[in-house]
C-alpha cells in the first residue's frame, strides 16, 4: 500500500519550510532511514529520512515554500495505483499512467529546472552561505563548493569575500532599516513566546577543581581535539541526573504536560548571525566522550550550515556556554516546549580552587524553586566527586 510522505516538523516553531533537493530519483527503491530529501528551515538545511521503505513514485518539484504536513511524496510498489492521490500543488489526483513509472533522468532534469528558476536558491549552497554571499554582493554560481556533493558553505564564501573588490559591502545609515534574516525572525518569534513563559533562575558556585584536573589528566591520550571540554561535563551531568528528577523531563502544553520518556538535550551554538540549538538525542544513554564527539560532530555540522536530522526529535532542556567568551555568569531564557535550560559561565580562579557558576532557568508550570534546587544540586555533585571518574565512568 502506498504511503505519502509530508513534510516534516522540524523546529517548535516551522511552518514551512523549503525543499531544496530530493536524493532519490523517482522509480528509484529507498529503505527505512535513508536520506532521501533535503529541506531548508529558517536557520539551516536538513537531510530528511524515509520513514518508509519501497519505490519513489512521485514526487513534488524543489519549491521554496512547503507547509508543514503537506503530501511532498508517495513512495509504494512499482506499478500501483495512485491515481487517487495527490501531492502539494497538484489542483488534482494524476494520471497513474504517467506519473507511477516517471524516468529518473526526466525527474532529475525537472528538479534541476526548477532550482535554478529560483534566484538565490542554489540547490547546493547552506542558508549561512546564501546569506553571507548574498550581503556581500556575490554570485553563488561563481562559488565552487567544497562541502558534500559540492555543497557551497560559509568558508567558500568567506574565501570568496577575499577576492572580492566588494569588501564588506556598504553600511547602513543611521536612520536605514534592515530587513532581518529568517534565521533572525526565527528567534524572535522564539523569544517573544519565551518571553510569555513564568520563569526563575537559580544560581550555585561549583567547585570544578578536581574536574578540571580529570579531564586534562584523564584524557592527556585524546589530545586537545578529542579532550572533553567542562561544558562537555557538564552536559554529561545534567544528562544522568534528568532521569531522576522527573518535572524536568515535561513540557508546558495547551492541552496539558507533556511527559518525556527520552533525554533530549539541546546544546545552543553561536553562529556569527544567530543562534541554533542542535539536539543530542538519548543524552543520557551516553559516555562523556560519547557527548563529546556528538557535540562536536552537531557544531560542525551547525557552522557549515547542515545538520542531519536536526530537531527530529524536540530538546526537552537545553544547555548555554558563554564562559570560553569570558562572560562570568548570566541568564538564559526557557525555551517553549523546554522545562529549562543551564547557563554556563567562565571557570574562575578563587584561592586554590577553579569554581563556575552555573545558572538553571526554569519554567514554572512545570516544576518549583525546591526542583530546581534537587536538580542544580544533582548536577554539582557529580562535578565536584572526589573521585571525577567513578561519576563519568571508566572512559579515561
Amino acid at each position: 500500500m502506498a504511503e505519502i510522505l509530508v513534510m516534516p516538523k522540524l523546529g517548535l516553531t516551522m511552518e514551512e519550510g523549503a525543499l531544496n533537493a530530493w536524493l532519490v530519483n523517482e522509480g528509484e527503491e529507498v529503505t527505512v532511514s535513508q536520506p532521501l530529501c533535503e529541506v531548508e528551515t529558517e536557520k539551516l538545511s536538513t537531510e530528511v529520512e524515509s520513514p518508509f521503505g519501497g519505490t519513489l513514485l512521485r514526487s513534488i518539484a524543489p519549491a521554496s515554500s512547503v507547509p508543514v504536513g503537506a503530501p511532498i511524496a508517495i513512495i509504494g510498489e512499482p506499478g500501483e495505483d495512485i491515481g487517487h492521490l495527490s501531492l502539494h500543488g497538484e489542483e488534482e489526483p494524476a494520471d497513474p499512467a504517467v506519473s507511477t513509472q516517471p524516468s529518473g533522468e526526466q525527474s532529475k532534469t525537472t528538479a534541476e529546472a526548477e532550482v535554478a528558476s529560483s534566484p538565490g536558491q542554489h540547490q547546493f549552497a547552506s542558508p549561512v552561505a546564501r546569506k553571507m554571499a548574498k550581503s556581500h554582493g556575490i554570485d553563488l554560481d561563481s562559488i565552487d563548493g567544497s562541502g558534500p556533493r559540492g555543497r557551497i558553505i560559509r568558508a567558500d564564501v568567506e574565501r570568496a569575500v577575499g577576492d572580492s573588490s566588494t569588501g564588506r559591502g556598504r553600511p547602513l545609515n543611521d536612520d536605514s532599516i534592515e530587513k532581518p534574516s529568517a534565521m533572525r525572525r526565527a528567534i524572535a518569534a522564539n523569544m517573544s513566546a519565551s518571553a510569555i513563559i513564568p520563569q526563575f533562575t537559580l544560581e550555585r558556585d561549583v567547585d570544578v577543581t578536581r574536574l578540571d584536573s580529570y579531564l586534562h589528566d584523564g584524557f592527556a591520550h585524546e589530545g586537545e581535539s578529542g579532550r572533553p571540554t567542562l561544558a562537555d561535563a557538564v552536559a554529561n551531568a545534567v544528562a544522568k541526573a534528568l532521569p531522576d528528577h522527573p518535572g524536568f523531563l515535561t513540557s508546558w502544553e495547551e492541552e496539558g504536560v507533556r511527559r518525556r520518556t527520552q533525554v533530549n538535550l539541546g546544546v545552543a551554538v553561536a553562529l556569527t548571525d544567530g543562534l541554533v540549538v542542535p539536539v543530542i538525542e538519548g543524552a543520557d544513554t551516553l559516555s562523556l566522550l560519547e557527548i563529546t564527539e556528538r557535540r562536536r560532530q552537531l557544531q560542525k555540522q551547525v557552522t557549515a550550515g547542515t545538520a542531519p536530522s536536526l530537531s527530529a526529535q524536540p530538546a526537552v532542556f537545553t544547555l548555554t556556554n558563554l564562559g570560553s567568551l569570558g562572560v562570568d555568569r548570566f541568564h538564559a531564557l526557557v525555551s517553549p516546549g523546554e522545562s529549562g535550560i543551564l547557563a554556563i559561565g567562565r571557570m574562575r580562579n578563587q584561592g586554590d580552587l577553579r569554581t563556575v557558576t552555573l545558572a538553571l532557568s526554569c519554567d514554572h508550570r512545570v516544576v518549583d524553586g525546591a526542583d530546581g534546587a534537587r536538580l542544580l544540586g544533582a548536577i554539582a555533585a557529580t562535578l565536584e566527586a572526589d573521585q571525577p571518574s567513578g561519576s563519568f565512568g571508566a572512559e579515561g
